[in-house]
This record gives structure tokens, sequence and C-alpha cells, in this order.
């Protein structure tokens, strides 16, 4: 098959189907090079792997109440005594090196329980993290989607995306994906996020890298409200996360 026709049907077939086609390859004895930004794709730094080896060494990250950076701990029960007037102890906070809370924090900081928020099809390239039925996020709120049209090389319909904004009016729009070889049009979802009033959320966990290095578009030049960020993707540093 000739590159050009390889190139015209990127994005149109889903990730469950490569990944079955990829399979049905490899029983067949072809060799498959695999490239998932959904995990770490490059090697760690060497430096970096040793602050976080010494940082777990020292007790400093865990998933236990008493672990976390000391100081972070503080800060964060001040903060939140502050501002929430919860009486909170630092020995009550947990920090922790996972990724995945980081798209959980701005929604159940800025949205209501049952609130409509709007997210990529998972079949169509969409992330878990961003309410699949089988996530607590997926049944805390409720999820409209947007799709790719195979007619249109696998792009995101924004038209379609529109109209479904207009008729549901979700209090949040959530750019991000796990598979789709795009890039998005932030601009565009943000003029019909403002529409309608709604907040704007890019979790750009698996293409970091790209964004930080002026490959791929970065949405706070449209004006986003929030992104989201894993650190040990494409940004090749430790564990975690940003928001």
């Amino acid at each position: 098959m000739k590159l050009a026709t390889r190139m015209s049907r990127l994005g149109t077939e889903t990730a469950f189907e490569v990944f079955s086609r990829a399979r049905e390859l490899e029983s067949r004895g072809k060799s498959i090079v695999h490239f998932e930004l959904g995990e770490p794709d490059f090697d760690t730094p060497a430096e970096i792997i040793e602050a976080a080896n010494r940082a777990l060494a020292d007790g400093y990250t865990h998933y236990t109440p008493a672990a976390g950076l000391p100081e972070v701990r503080e800060a964060v029960a001040e903060h939140v005594a502050r501002t929430r007037g919860i009486p909170v102890g630092p020995e009550e906070v947990v920090v922790t090196p996972g990724a995945k809370p980081i798209i959980f924090f701005p929604m159940l900081a800025l949205l209501q329980p049952g609130d409509t928020v709007m997210g990529m099809e998972l079949s169509h390239g969409g992330h878990l993290t961003h309410g699949a039925p089988v996530s607590h996020m997926g049944r805390l709120f409720h999820w409209i989607r947007y799709k790719t049209d195979p007619g249109e090389g696998g792009r995101i319909d924004l038209d379609a995306v529109r109209r479904s904004a207009l008729e549901h009016r979700p209090k949040m729009i959530v750019c991000g994906y796990s598979s789709y070889p795009r890039d998005y049009d932030y601009g565009a979802f943000r003029s019909i996020a403002e529409e309608i009033g709604a907040l704007t959320l890019a979790d750009v966990s698996h293409v970091g890298g790209l964004i930080a290095g002026g490959v791929l578009a970065n949405p706070f030049d449209a004006g986003f409200d929030l992104v989201t960020t894993t650190t040990h993707k494409s940004l090749r540093g430790p564990r975690g996360g940003l928001i």
C-alpha cells in the first residue's frame, strides 16, 4: 500500500480496530513497532529517576495519609481551612504520585454532581478518565460525546459539536484524547463554549511534550480556562501531573 493511501486512511479506524489488526499481524509473525503516547515512550533522564527514587526512599511520596512532602501538606491544609472553612490537619492531606486525579480535581471543584459535561467519544479516541461509564466520573456527571467523521479523514466534526452543545448546554467542554492522530482546533472549541457559557478544560496528558516543544497547538493560546497534563509521558519527567 502506498504511503499516500495509508495517510488518507489515517484516523478513520478506531483504536480498537487498529489494535486488533496489529495483534493479527503479530500472530502471523509480523514485527509491529508500537508507538503509544499513553505510556512513557522515551527513557526518563537518569537525574529525574534518581530524584524520584530519593523522594520514595525518604518517604516523601506515598498513598497513606501520613506521607507526602511536609511543606506541601501544610500549605494545602492551611489553604483549605482559609478558603473553605474546613479544619484540616497536615496529617490528613494525601500527596500522591499518580496522575489521573488531576482531571478529577478541576471537575469536582467547579461542577456539581449531575452536571452535563462534553467530551470525546471513547471509541473515537477519547480517554477513559473523561467520563467513561466504567469510571466514577462517568457516574458522577452526565456526559455527552462528540465524535470524529470518517468522511473527513477522521477529524472531529465541529459542526456536530456545536449543534450538540447548543442542544445540551454542558457546563464544561473537555478536549483531550488517547488516540487521535490530529491536532485540536482549540479556538473553535473555545468559541463554542463561549456561546453557551461553558468552561473549557484541555487534558493534554499524552501530548504535553509536543505542545511544549511547539509542534502542536497550545490551548493556552486559545484562552482555555483549565489545562491538565501528566509529567511522565511525552514531557519525560517523573510520574505525576499538573493543573
